[in-house]
Formats: C-alpha cells, structure tokens, sequence
C-alpha cells in the first residue's frame, strides 16, 4: 500500500511535468497518468507517458541503478495479455517507447525480466493523452 501511495504520487508528479511537455507539433497536448498497481518497487521507480512529436512516450525508469545492474535485460509492456513493445536493456536507467498517436489512452502493465524471463518487478500504469482542440 505504501508504495502504491509513493508511486501514485511520483507518477502524479511526473504527469504534471509530463503534461507541461509538448513540441510545436502538439503545443496543445497533454498526458495524465497514474500508478494503479505493481510490485514493490525493487526495480521500477517510475512510469509516465508525455507528448512529444504528436505521439504518447512512454517513459520507464528504473530505481538507483542501471537496468543492467539490477539484473534486468528487457522490459515488457502489455495490455491486458497483449505484449505491445519489448525493450531489450542495458546500462542507461531510462528507457522510452512510442505507444500512439494522441489522442491515446490505456491501461499498461510493465514488466522488467531477466535473461531467463524471471519477473523482477511489475508496474500497472492508466494514462490519458489528449488535446484541448
């Protein structure tokens, strides 16, 4: 519960930004996002989407260490049972992927796998792009 309660406000935080972010593209659009389920939080700190060249970005960072060094080699992002991207990982902390064109919305689940496909940590993500058009 506390970590839900920790996440929910990170990842406030992070869509209130995230909202603040747009190019000349979309200077209108805007994304909210929410933490609405997971795992601990051993790995995955945060996860957001923002606009940016008039597509939803998801945004995945992991905690104090490298994706690598907390032993995770991919990250998974599905809908419901749909795998939609795998991200292959390594030493940078910040991965991102396009998941649309705004408007988009949805409910991801994200997760960070090791080489043999052992689930390190999960995070349930509900976000909302849109424009004021």
């Amino acid at each position: 519960m506390k970590r839900r309660y920790v996440l929910g406000v990170v990842g406030a935080a992070g869509a209130s930004v995230a909202g603040c972010i747009g190019d000349e593209d979309s200077p209108d659009a805007e994304c909210e996002t929410e933490v609405i389920g997971g795992d601990d939080g051993t790995v995955i700190q945060q996860a957001t989407v923002a606009p940016r060249d008039g597509g939803g970005v998801l945004e995945v960072v992991f905690g104090d260490e490298s994706a690598a060094a907390s032993g995770a080699s991919r990250l998974s992002v599905f809908q419901e049972d749909d795998l939609l991207h795998y991200i292959p990982v390594g030493d940078r902390r910040t991965y991102r992927v396009t998941v649309g064109t705004v408007p988009v919305h949805g409910v991801y689940r994200i997760v960070a796998s090791d080489s043999e496909r052992t689930e390190l940590d999960t995070m349930v993500i509900e976000f909302n792009c849109f424009t004021d058009e």
